[in-house]
C-alpha cells in the first residue's frame, strides 16, 4: 500500500472515530453507563481522529488546514488563554480552562481537516443530532421524576448537561440541523421521522430547561438556517412556525 492509499486509510479512520467523538459528546454514555466512566470515550475518540489525521499530514507532506483568520484567531486566543495563568487570580481554574479550551482548539482544527465533503458533513451532524436524542430523553425524565430539578423547576442532565443552560445552549444547537435535514429532498420518510422526533425532543428539553438563553439562542441559530437555505421562503416558514409553537405551548414558569 502507497503512501497516498495509507493516508486515504486513516483519513477514513479519523473520519469514523470524528463521528464516535460526536455521539459520544450528546450521548454521553460514560455519564450514566458506570462500566464505561473509566474509558473516557470523548477523549479516547478525539484523540485518536486527531492523531490520525496529524499521521495523514505527515504520511502524505501536506500542509494543515487553520481555517483562515478563525482558525489562526482561535489560536491566538486558546494561546493567550493559556499563558493568563501567568497573571491569574485563580491559576488552578485558569489552567483547567486554559487546557480545555486547547482540546476545543484541537478538535476544530481536526474537524476542518477531516471534514471535507459534504456527505461527511451530513454524515456527522447527522450522528450528532440522533446521539442527541439521549439527552433529551433523559431531560424529559429527569423533570417527569422530579430529579435535581435546579430552583425546584429546571430541568438538566449528567455531565456537562448538568446546567440548565449550558443544556439548552446545546440541544439549541441541534434543532436547526435537524430541521435542514428534514427540508433535504434527499431526505426519505424514515430520515424524516426520526430527526423530526430528535428535533421535537430537543426543544422540550430546552422548554424544561427555562432558559431564556437557550430560548434566544434557539431563535437566532433558525433564523441564520433560514437565510442561509436555498428554498428560503420554505425554511422562513418552518422556522416561524417552530419558534411560533414554541411561544404558544411552552409553560408559563418558561417566561
Amino acid at each position: 500500500m502507497g503512501v497516498g492509499e495509507q493516508g486515504h486509510q486513516r483519513d477514513v479512520l479519523a473520519f469514523y472515530a470524528l463521528m464516535g467523538f460526536a455521539v459520544v459528546l450528546y450521548a454521553v454514555p460514560g455519564e450514566w453507563i458506570p462500566a464505561m466512566e473509566p474509558l473516557r470515550l470523548a477523549l479516547v475518540t478525539s484523540g485518536i481522529a486527531a492523531g490520525l489525521m496529524a499521521l495523514r499530514r505527515l504520511g502524505r507532506a501536506e500542509p494543515l488546514y487553520f481555517d483562515g483568520v478563525r482558525g489562526v484567531a482561535l489560536l491566538l486566543f486558546s494561546g493567550l488563554a493559556f499563558c493568563s495563568v501567568a497573571w491569574s487570580v485563580n491559576p488552578e481554574v485558569t489552567r483547567f480552562t486554559g487546557v480545555e479550551l486547547l482540546k476545543l482548539t484541537a478538535i476544530y482544527l481536526t474537524i476542518i481537516n477531516v471534514v471535507t465533503t459534504g456527505r461527511r458533513l451530513a454524515l456527522l451532524c447527522g450522528a450528532l443530532v440522533l446521539a442527541s436524542v439521549v439527552t433529551s430523553i433523559g431531560v424529559i425524565d429527569w423533570y417527569r421524576e422530579g430529579v435535581d430539578l435546579v430552583e425546584g423547576f429546571r430541568s438538566r442532565w449528567v455531565g456537562v448537561y448538568a446546567d440548565p443552560n449550558h443544556m439548552a445552549m446545546n440541544m439549541a444547537m441541534v434543532v436547526p440541523l435537524a430541521v435542514a435535514f428534514l427540508a433535504r429532498r434527499e431526505s426519505g420518510w424514515v430520515t424524516r421521522l426520526c430527526f423530526g422526533v430528535a428535533a421535537g425532543l430537543a426543544v422540550v428539553s430546552i422548554v424544561l430547561s427555562h432558559s431564556r438563553g437557550g430560548f434566544i439562542g434557539l431563535t437566532v441559530a433558525m433564523a441564520v438556517w433560514a437565510f442561509r437555505e436555498k428554498r428560503r421562503l420554505q425554511a422562513i416558514v418552518v422556522g416561524a412556525m417552530l419558534v411560533l409553537g414554541l411561544v404558544m405551548f411552552a409553560p408559563r414558569s418558561f417566561w
